[in-house]
């Protein structure tokens, strides 16, 4: 069952990001980033890009303004694949 569900997300990312021009764009939180503490609220993430999800270990946490972003953690973004070069130096900028 749990594979039928994971298929099911497969296909629908690669629905969205072939008819949206959609992307995913993920980078690790390193101690002593930009990001590190600070809460999503105050990430100042761009305008073009939608922080869709923080992978914390096992967990996956659905991000809010208030939570605390944490050395170590995942950060997943929505963005267009015309922004995705953008998207990422900016990512790798702030998580560094």
């Amino acid at each position: 069952m749990r594979s039928d569900a994971m298929v099911a997300q497969a296909e629908a990312y690669e629905n969205l990001s072939r008819k949206a021009a959609m992307t995913l764009e993920s980078a690790t939180v390193h101690a002593g980033a930009v990001l590190a503490n600070v809460s999503v609220r105050n990430a100042n993430f761009p305008e073009e890009a939608i922080l869709g999800a923080i992978r914390r270990g096992s967990a996956t946490v659905v991000p809010r303004g208030s939570t605390l972003i944490h050395p170590g953690d995942e950060l997943i973004l929505l963005t267009t694949q015309e922004k995705s070069p953008q998207i990422r130096e900016w990512l790798t900028e702030k998580t560094q």
